[in-house]
């Protein structure tokens, strides 16, 4: 049994949510170990004096994110796959 298109798309999709939230994780983490503080109202992370901070991307950081994703594509491509497959599409 082939793998169809939509399950590709949902399979990239689902791997785009899941680098969505490990970055917010990461730049929450991130502002709080500056010492810093989430504005509730704006998402923007400021410091004790109320200066906006900004997270630097780095090439380790797209790494992650970069492998995220692809380990979640793949993984929800095969699972997709074995549950069709169960059900005899």
């Amino acid at each position: 049994m082939s793998i169809k298109i939509t399950d590709i798309i949902l399979s990239i999709a689902l791997g785009l949510i899941a680098i969505y939230l490990i970055h917010d994780f990461i730049v929450t983490d991130a502002c709080l170990d500056m010492g810093g503080g989430i504005d509730p109202k704006s998402g923007l992370c400021n410091d004790e004096n109320y200066h906006e901070q900004y997270m630097v991307v780095t090439p380790a950081l797209l790494a992650i994110y970069f492998f995220t994703g692809l380990v979640v594509s793949v993984v929800s491509a095969l699972v997709i796959k074995a549950v069709r497959g169960a059900k005899g599409e």
